[in-house]
């Protein structure tokens, strides 16, 4: 069980005030009904009679002091008077002498309450009866007086006070019923909070999140459609693109004024601008269970780094239940499952067989695979090979790439794709996802070493007002261009073209870096830098795949046994650019490692152009002897 913070259940109990205060309400209402309408109203009149000195009943002594003899005797009869009061006998005689027949006698006596008090010689004789309460106090006083003569031969009973008529009930008191009411409210309402509190373990706050040593990437408000048509009701054109917002997930795309899209264009930004210095080209977006949201975050995210200009593909890594499929409107034919299998087959896939698996979408700048047909095994599809070949023809076609995996808390998939991937996000449901299960999610990926960037909080609760003041925007007053411009959509074979050119971009020189440099310390969007910008940072972040193809090269030529000229002086052009890149900026995270593997990678370019120079000598020889021989 959690540590009690009184700030949070201070904070769960303002979440339930209306039900407290329902509760409060209704406790009090009660408490009136019953104090005022549910009790029976009891009246009761009172007698007091004192007892005096001793004297016989025969007695002519006309002493009127009374001794300490009579003190001590009249409190040792205090008891003894006090259970002849409500003996029948009393009774008896008070119902004849008043004629009563409806009431029995053992009526009578249970209406009599007798005190006595401990330090004087005093009793009090009460009855309680809605109509004979006084006539019945003051006969039984009559009634006790004359049979204590009888009984014990002396007259010390005199009456004080004599009862009078009650006029309002003893037993009703409206003030204290509804106190007591009140208070039980508050116990019934405090124990509703109270309750939940210590037995719902679920993730209520950001401060939950950071408990468990992970970051809170960004929160996504709960989509209210009265909220948004409120916002929007001044606007009748505004009005039809949000009724048309309500039957699509892609709030994004479909209403940019939407405080929900504030909250992926903030997510969007921590991802780029992040603390870690690593790149986050691709992003692993799993959950703790279904149902919290993870890819409806997943093609908003997707979407809004397409906005930006980026070139984005979402893979759908679900394939038990992947719907990404159904949120974009594509068909689900051919998708990953499809394009796994088919990679298992090939000994190595290039970007145009790799075409047929990707779709367009309505998106500009936004491309899909979805999760296929669904196969018996798609653990053993997530293999190692298959999932880096992948990743490598993506990231060589798209700046981001986004992957909506499985909830990891169900199956694994996600947890062992996770260590090929450059960061993770967790996506957590407001009141839904518990702390003991994202916790665990939290080990799964770093026993495996997958990089956990945060954790997105959806299905967060905003108040209407709150809407309304994320709700800034106006377009009619912003004529500023701003980065989220929307491009043509490309098709997939625009995307390998523009890829199959990329590698051999030479024209970065050492001004146009030092500008890159520039923008990147001046924190720059990467959307509006030059191309110099996009080419260096594709440079940067993928330096192992850039000498992965350089060796894969040398192997193919000299299984091949053939290397095209051209190929090599670009490979030399390619690593003089890259070790001009290091050299103009020390300060990169390029370890020593990589430096020594480029410099033997240009070395063994350099043999290689000597022996392929060597050997097309040889070639040119030997043709001229032949011609002359046939000559």
């Amino acid at each position: 069980m959690e540590e009690f913070d009184l700030k949070r259940f201070a904070k769960t109990a303002w979440q339930k005030k209306w039900l407290i205060i329902a509760i409060m309400i209704v406790s009090v209402i009660a408490g009136y009904i019953y104090s005022y309408y549910m009790i029976t109203p009891k009246y009761q009149s009172t007698t007091t009679i004192v007892l005096t000195k001793v004297e016989s009943a025969e007695s002519t002594d006309n002493q009127d002091s009374i001794t300490q003899s009579d003190i001590t005797m009249n409190q040792s009869l205090i008891d003894t008077y006090r259970d002849i009061v409500k003996s029948k006998k009393i009774a008896k005689a008070v119902k004849e002498n008043l004629g009563l027949e409806n009431i029995s006698e053992d009526g009578i006596i249970n209406s009599i309450t007798v005190t006595a008090s401990e330090t004087t010689s005093l009793l009090k004789i009460s009855v309680s009866n809605a109509e004979l309460a006084k006539n019945l106090a003051n006969e039984i006083a009559k009634v006790f007086s004359e049979q204590i003569k009888e009984y014990y031969k002396i007259n010390n009973v005199n009456i004080v006070d004599e009862a009078e008529m009650a006029t309002s009930p003893y037993n009703i008191h409206h003030t204290k019923d509804l106190a007591i009411f009140f208070v039980l409210g508050l116990f019934i309402s405090g124990g509703l909070v109270l309750v939940p509190y210590m037995l719902d373990t679920t993730i209520k706050q950001t401060e939950d999140i950071e408990s468990l040593g992970l970051q809170v990437a960004g929160i996504v408000p709960l989509y209210e459609k009265d909220c948004e048509n409120k916002m929007t009701q001044d606007n009748k054109s505004e009005n039809k693109k949000t009724r048309r917002g309500k039957e699509s997930e892609l709030i994004v795309l479909e209403n940019a004024k939407s405080p929900i899209t504030e909250a992926f264009r903030s997510l969007r930004t921590n991802i780029v601008f992040g603390k870690s210095d690593e790149s986050s080209r691709n992003i692993l977006i799993s959950s703790s269970n279904s149902q919290d949201g993870k890819s409806y975050v997943s093609a908003n995210l997707a979407t809004m780094f397409a906005k930006a200009n980026k070139k984005v593909i979402i893979v759908d890594a679900d394939m038990r239940k992947g719907r990404q499929n159904k949120i974009f409107k594509v068909s689900n034919s051919q998708g990953l499952s499809n394009c796994l299998i088919d990679m298992g087959v090939r000994a190595r896939m290039e970007l145009n067989q790799l075409a047929k698996y990707i779709k367009t979408t309505k998106v500009p700048n936004l491309h899909i695979i979805t999760s296929g047909d669904r196969p018996s095994n798609p653990a053993e599809l997530l293999s190692a090979t298959r999932i880096t070949k992948l990743l490598e023809l993506l990231d060589s076609m798209y700046d981001v790439v986004i992957i909506d995996g499985t909830p990891s808390a169900i199956v694994s998939d996600s947890i062992a794709v996770s260590k090929f991937v450059d960061t993770v996000l967790i996506v957590a449901s407001y009141k839904t996802t518990k702390l003991e299960t994202l916790g665990k999610v939290k080990k799964s990926f770093e026993n495996v070493g997958g990089k956990i960037t945060g954790v997105v909080l959806n299905k967060y609760p905003f108040s209407k007002n709150t809407y309304t003041e994320s709700y800034y925007y106006d377009d009619s007053k912003n004529k500023e261009k701003t980065i989220e411009q929307q491009e043509q959509i490309k098709s997939v074979s625009e995307m390998i073209e523009e890829a199959s050119k990329k590698p051999r971009v030479n024209s970065i020189t050492t001004s146009n870096y030092q500008e890159s440099i520039e923008a990147y310390e001046s924190n720059v969007p990467s959307e509006i830098n030059q191309e110099s910008t996009k080419y260096l940072e594709y440079k940067i972040d993928n330096i192992n795949m850039e000498l992965a193809n350089i060796k894969n090269l040398f192997i193919q030529a000299m299984m091949e046994d053939r290397v095209n000229p051209k190929d090599i002086e670009d490979i030399k052009i390619e690593l003089s650019n890259m070790k001009q890149m290091m050299d103009l900026r020390s300060e990169l995270d390029v370890s020593k490692e990589i430096r020594d593997e480029i410099e033997s990678v240009k070395a063994i370019t350099e043999n290689l152009s000597d022996i392929q120079k060597e050997n097309n000598e040889k070639v040119r020889r030997f043709i001229e002897e032949y011609r002359k021989r046939r000559g």
